[in-house]
């Protein structure tokens, strides 16, 4: 029998997805867990001489914190999901940006791109999960089937 994806699981392969086809982020293995100590708690740091901002850890450790490693969390981090916006503003120039609520329909949030001169619109439970979407959406990598146009 078959066991639906908890809803952290599916945010976490949506960020996977985001970091690898809107960011260009790599996973990358050269990452190691080390500690600060009581003060600091755990923390990832790079075991090569390479930039981390190209690629994210693929190793993982849990704490009292949470857990860290993986790449961002574009789609349930506001933080995380307007640098993503950010990215789509200086690489791929979109011409608008609008995030919209409605009662009972979720967050609703257009992305219009200087080439295609047309608005791409994606819904989420959340802000960041809709920006996610409409970044799939505007660059044409895909977002599980519901982006969509208003």
């Amino acid at each position: 029998m078959a066991t639906p994806q908890s809803p952290h699981h599916e945010s976490r392969d949506l960020d996977l997805i985001v970091a690898q086809r809107v960011m260009g982020l790599v996973p990358c293995p050269d990452w190691e867990v080390t500690n600060f100590g009581s003060a600091g708690g755990p923390a990832l740091m790079k075991k090569r001489n390479h930039p981390a901002d190209r690629c994210f850890p693929t190793v993982t450790t849990s704490s009292i914190y949470g857990t860290i490693g993986g790449p961002r969390r574009y789609s349930t981090d506001i933080r995380a999901a307007w640098e993503l916006v950010e990215h789509l503003l200086a690489y791929f120039q979109p011409a608008g940006f609008r995030a919209e609520f409605t009662q009972g329909s979720g967050w609703k949030v257009g992305l219009r791109s200087t080439r295609a001169r047309r608005w791409k619109w994606a819904r989420g439970d959340s802000v960041p999960e809709a920006i996610c979407r409409a970044a799939l959406a505007v660059t044409h990598a895909g977002s599980n089937g519901r982006e969509g146009r208003n």
